[in-house]
């Protein structure tokens, strides 16, 4: 219950944070912001597996669809699917050492940008990829990685703290 609550408060926080960053980064980056919701998600899908990816994925996508968003599902599912495949191919790697984390962001956060640019730019004619590369996605896979370093070391500490508290529960059981 406890995990639960932390993950819909941080689901939270990371939109809320995502939200009001379009506002600090407006003036100075073209529009670019870090993605605070990507980083959850795959900080927790690497942490904690597949369907803890899954199902923040597609809550944290569909938040953002029914905020900011012109179709209803087009974040959820794109999210729900990277969050899926962060946990299931991370599965045998180590938990507790950020340099593992980081390369995983970049590159979902790659992805994640790369499809958005093929539905939402691509399938309407707009086949600037070299510009949409520079003034976008480069930039908004640098700023994520870089903010990462920062939040990731608290989702590791939180999640070893729920671990621990899980066993010692359990013990006290058995």
């Amino acid at each position: 219950m406890k995990r639960f609550l932390f993950y819909t408060f941080a689901m939270l926080i990371s939109f809320l944070l995502q939200a009001s960053a379009v506002r600090l980064f407006d003036t100075d980056m073209s529009g670019v912001t870090p993605n605070f919701l990507l980083i959850l998600i795959v900080a927790f899908a690497v942490m904690r597996g597949d369907r803890t990816g899954l199902l923040l994925g597609f809550f944290s996508g569909l938040l953002i669809d029914l905020v900011f968003g012109n179709f209803v599902g087009y974040h959820a599912a794109m999210l729900m699917f990277l969050g899926f495949f962060v946990g299931m191919l991370c599965m045998s790697l180590p938990k507790d050492s950020l340099l593992v984390y980081i390369p995983i962001v970049a590159v979902t956060d790659l992805v994640f940008e790369f499809l958005n640019y093929v539905f939402m730019f691509l399938l309407r004619a707009r086949f600037d990829l070299g510009f949409y590369m520079r003034e976008v996605i480069v930039p908004e896979v640098i700023l994520t990685t870089v903010i990462s370093l920062f939040i990731i070391p608290f989702y590791i500490f939180v999640d070893d703290n729920f671990s621990y508290d899980e066993l010692r529960r359990a013990k006290k059981f058995v």
